[in-house]
């Protein structure tokens, strides 16, 4: 998250930071309402990721998508290789707690994924592994994942071995999957527990951005003047909040926004109402 405090106003933007209880305290204690207390500052505006902003189904902490990705494992005791597509910032995490709790280092493709290699030697350096051979390994989630598991599946049954285990730790497929099921098949997808796919892929509900819920009790918690999405797929005024407390929102010649966007309105001859940008996200 970025904390801008200026002539400008007081401004978040979350990024793709997932708004936890626990990541919402780190914010400067001025801005929280604690113990009842109301807060001795106010955010102008809230940049906000809004990716699962349409998703209204609970995710699962981190922590427990962790715990689903090391059970899933653990289920497959006479897999020799098992990949981890966990190719992103932000998952790290995950490959800490498989290479702690297997005893095994990471085998990490240094030519093929030349940053995240150099990210992991100042994030994590005790995790990698340039040991092809190793069990554990990155693997990359895109593109093609269901067509290139599928030759590595092949390819093992041709030989004789064991199936490799794929993990895909991503909320994105269950997301795909809600919007492309039915009602009645929508409520038996799990979120508990890793599900293969029909190409055998095992998904586990991982996410790096917020629910709908997150979102919501974010804002209440932050009570911004005003909130931008900062992602197409889902516009602020899709939430509660956006409706409840920015949909007449009037943007002023003097409101701080035009500061932060270095704008002189005493030269401008229009005015700005009811700017689609800002109320509505």
């Amino acid at each position: 998250m970025f904390l801008f405090e200026g002539s400008f106003g007081n401004i978040l933007h979350t990024g793709d930071c997932r708004l936890t209880p626990e990541c919402l305290q780190n914010l400067p204690e001025k801005y929280i309402d604690r113990k009842g207390k109301e807060p001795q500052c106010c955010f102008d505006y809230v940049f906000l990721d809004c990716t699962f902003g349409r998703f209204s189904r609970n995710l699962p902490s981190k922590h427990s998508a962790i715990h689903q990705v090391i059970n899933c494992i653990w289920k497959h005791p006479n897999a020799p290789m098992v990949y981890l597509t966990c190719d992103l910032l932000g998952q790290e995490e995950i490959l800490t707690s498989v290479s702690l709790t297997f005893g095994s280092k990471i085998y990490v493709d240094k030519a093929n994924n030349a940053d995240y290699f150099q990210s992991l030697t100042i994030i994590a350096p005790e995790i990698l592994s340039e040991d092809p051979t190793s069990r554990f390994r990155l693997f990359d989630g895109f593109p093609q994942l269901s067509e290139r598991a599928t030759i590595m599946f092949a390819e093992a049954q041709a030989n004789f071995q064991h199936e490799p285990v794929i993990i895909r730790p991503s909320a994105m497929w269950y997301v795909c999957e809600e919007e492309r099921l039915e009602m009645d098949s929508r409520r038996k997808l799990r979120f508990n527990e890793a599900i293969k796919d029909q190409f055998g892929v095992w998904h586990v509900c991982c996410s790096m951005h917020s629910s709908r819920e997150e979102l919501e009790w974010a804002l209440k918690l932050l009570a911004p003047k005003r909130v931008v999405s900062t992602t197409p797929s889902c516009r602020a005024m899709e939430l509660d909040y956006g409706r409840k407390h920015c949909f007449d929102s009037y943007i002023n010649s003097d409101d701080s926004i035009w500061k932060l966007l270095d704008i002189d309105m005493s030269t401008c001859k229009f005015t700005c109402q009811n700017c689609s940008l800002f109320s509505h996200g």
